[in-house]
C-alpha cells in the first residue's frame, strides 16, 4: 500500500482559493516503471547535485500555461520553464534562490538526496499512456543513516491535467534533515 496525494486542474470550487488547485489524498499502489524506462541516474552518481537537461513531455497544462518539457533534479522534485541550480533542495517555498522557478516545480521530496544503494539507485521517467512519471528509487537523505530509504514518483497525467505524488517503500532510518513535498 502507499500514499498517493493528487492535485488536479483549476476548479471553481477548489478548496485553495489562492490557485485554484485541488488536493485528494488516496490510498493506491505503487506501481514500478517497467524496463522500458529511461534512467536518467543511478548509483554512485546520484551522489551529487546535478539537474538534468529538457526532457521532452506529452503536451501538461500546468498554472495557465501548457508545457511540452520539464527538469529533473536529483534533490526530489521536477520543474517547468527552466531548471533549477543544481545545489537547490532546501524549502522550495522558503529558498530565495527558487526564485528563478517562477513557472513551477513539483516536489515528490525536495532535500538534498543521495543514493541509499549505489546497485538500486536510479531517477528513471517514462509516458505510459496518458501519464509522464519520474521515479525516484532507493534514494535517502545526505547524512541520513543507512536504513533510511525513499520511493516515490511524480506523475503528471495530460488527459486531465492532474499531478499525483505516489509513495512506494519508504523507511524513515535516522536523520535530522527535512523535506518539502508539494506543489
Amino acid at each position: 500500500m502507499c500514499m498517493h496525494a493528487q492535485v488536479g486542474p483549476p476548479q471553481s470550487t477548489a478548496p485553495n482559493t489562492d490557485n485554484g488547485y485541488g488536493f485528494v489524498q488516496s490510498t493506491g499502489t505503487y506501481t514500478p516503471l517497467d524496463a522500458s524506462k529511461t534512467i536518467w541516474q543511478s548509483g554512485a552518481d546520484l551522489g551529487t547535485n546535478a539537474v538534468s537537461s529538457e526532457i521532452t513531455i506529452p503536451s501538461f497544462r500546468f498554472n495557465g500555461k501548457t508545457y511540452t518539457s520539464i527538469f529533473i533534479s536529483n534533490n526530489g522534485f521536477i520543474t517547468f520553464g527552466k531548471p533549477a541550480a543544481a545545489a537547490t533542495y532546501t524549502g522550495l517555498s522558503t529558498n530565495s534562490a527558487v526564485a528563478n522557478l517562477a513557472e513551477g516545480a513539483i516536489a515528490g521530496f525536495a532535500a538534498n538526496l543521495v543514493n541509499a544503494n549505489t546497485t538500486t539507485s536510479e531517477i528513471a521517467y517514462q509516458t505510459i499512456g496518458a501519464k509522464f512519471i519520474v521515479q525516484f528509487t532507493d534514494l535517502k537523505v545526505s547524512g541520513g543513516s543507512s536504513a533510511q530509504l525513499l520511493n516515490f514518483q511524480i506523475q503528471l497525467d495530460s488527459s486531465n491535467n492532474s499531478i499525483a505524488i505516489v509513495y512506494g517503500n519508504c523507511v524513515s532510518g535516522t536523520s535530522t534533515a527535512t523535506g518539502q513535498v508539494g506543489v
